[in-house]
């Protein structure tokens, strides 16, 4: 029932008589291709970055329509976050964290005439929603509200900052004022007080938002501080949660399976452990990376002994601390970036 309410508080639809739709209209509400909906029930992430809720939201199914819209929406890449993370701690930002809520029942409206059989729950029988808004599963929701968000801030005298869509700042004065960087209806947001007002408070005004946290939160995964002495991430919780993959008892009935390649099974087991450790060095953990990166490169033909080299990785994240430290360096204006690439660079 809130789900719908939703719906409804957003204007995302109109309800039509199917006897009053237009003659033109008619063959896109054809049995073959008439979008419906479903319910997907999953646990709703706490304030406390916990999965802890219970949540039921409505989604069209969008793979039942006949048009092909651009569906690309931009998000912060892991490198433009640590430029990010790098440049606030620099300037001494403060940040804060923007969720929003029902983010894309926000978006732009729908550029075209797109008809959806309600769900049994709206009590609508004999007729049908003509959407406004674009739901949750049509193929271009996240970039109409991707769309939305970037028209406000522009509006608010944010400007992109070249190479990354989803990578904005604010100047004034030829300063710098902030920097707000997107991951679906994530905002995070780092400036001085004139980037709040001009912009962090018009975004939490204009958008209705579930959340706005300061200088302590959860982003993507990501455990960020701010405090006097620079800014952190942490993923030692994450950490915990990666556990080794039994190899003993297999050890135990043949010791020669060791040198045999991974079953079905164990492969799979073997690729998500891998594919966690990479997270973790991605974030927090560099000293790994050539390690995880020489398990990843046997994906295709590992044996029991990898597996034993994976599980020792294991051992390695619980024994540090899984933290990465970002304080001031020096002004702003003497700052640069230096690329080192390899030698197949412009070959």
């Amino acid at each position: 029932r809130d789900e719908l309410l939703k719906f409804d508080s957003f204007g995302a639809y109109k309800v039509v008589d199917i006897s009053e739709i237009p003659k033109e209209d008619l063959p896109l509400i054809a049995d073959e291709i008439l979008m419906d909906t479903k319910w997907v029930i999953n646990k709703k992430e706490g304030h406390d970055g916990l999965k802890v809720d219970i949540k039921a939201r409505l989604c069209l199914r969008g793979f039942k329509e006949l048009a092909t819209p651009r569906k690309d929406s931009p998000t912060v890449s892991k490198d433009t976050l640590k430029t990010f993370l790098t440049v606030c701690a620099n300037e001494k930002f403060d940040l804060e964290n923007i969720d929003v809520t029902s983010a894309f029942l926000q978006g732009r409206d729908i550029p075209r005439k797109l008809y959806v059989k309600p769900p049994k729950e709206a009590e609508t029988e004999g007729k049908l929603w003509l959407m406004i808004k674009p739901g949750y599963g049509l193929l271009d929701a996240g970039r109409l509200f991707y769309l939305e968000v970037d028209s406000k801030l522009r509006e608010f005298g944010m400007e992109k900052v070249t190479g990354d869509e989803a990578f904005y700042m604010l100047r004034a004065d030829n300063k710098l004022c902030g920097l707000i960087v997107l991951h679906v209806d994530d905002f995070l947001g780092g400036g001085n007080q004139v980037f709040r007002k001009q912009v962090l408070d018009r975004v939490y005004s204009h958008f209705k938002c579930s959340k706005r946290e300061v200088n302590t939160f959860r982003f993507t995964g990501l455990d960020i501080k701010r405090s006097s002495g620079g800014i952190s991430v942490d993923q030692n919780a994450y950490a915990e949660t990666i556990k080794k993959v039994e190899t003993e008892a297999m050890e135990k009935e043949n010791p020669k399976e060791n040198l045999e390649e991974l079953s079905k099974f164990q492969y799979k087991q073997y690729r998500g452990l891998v594919g966690k450790l990479g997270w973790l060095c991605e974030q927090t953990r560099p000293d790994l990376s050539f390690e995880v990166l020489s398990l990843a490169f046997k994906n295709k033909d590992a044996k029991i002994s990898d597996l034993k080299e994976a599980n020792k990785a294991v051992e390695r994240i619980k024994n540090y601390t899984n933290v990465v430290e970002y304080k001031k360096v020096g002004a702003c204006g003497d700052l640069k970036i230096v690329a080192i690439s390899d030698a197949s660079f412009k070959k």
